[in-house]
């Protein structure tokens, strides 16, 4: 679990960009970290640190913006 949580906190800052999308900058790469980080920080529940909640909510973020009228997300990348 320790392992595992550092690992994160340590990739973050290279995965997460400062807007919130991820690094590939697509879309399916972008859904898929948001889930990880998503299951990671519920999993570890008071362990999760601010840099991943933080890196979580700018994941959210973005993803309300790439999300279409109909709900749907484009497929770039």
């Amino acid at each position: 679990r320790e392992a595992g949580l550092r690992t994160l906190r340590e990739e973050v800052t290279r995965q997460v960009l400062p807007d919130g999308m991820h690094f590939e900058r697509s879309t399916g790469y972008h859904r898929y970290t948001l889930e990880f980080y998503l299951h990671a920080v519920l999993l570890a529940g008071d362990d999760g640190s601010p840099f991943l909640r933080d890196a979580l909510a700018r994941l959210e973020s973005a993803s309300l913006a790439l999300r279409g009228p109909a709900g749907g997300w484009p497929v770039i990348g």
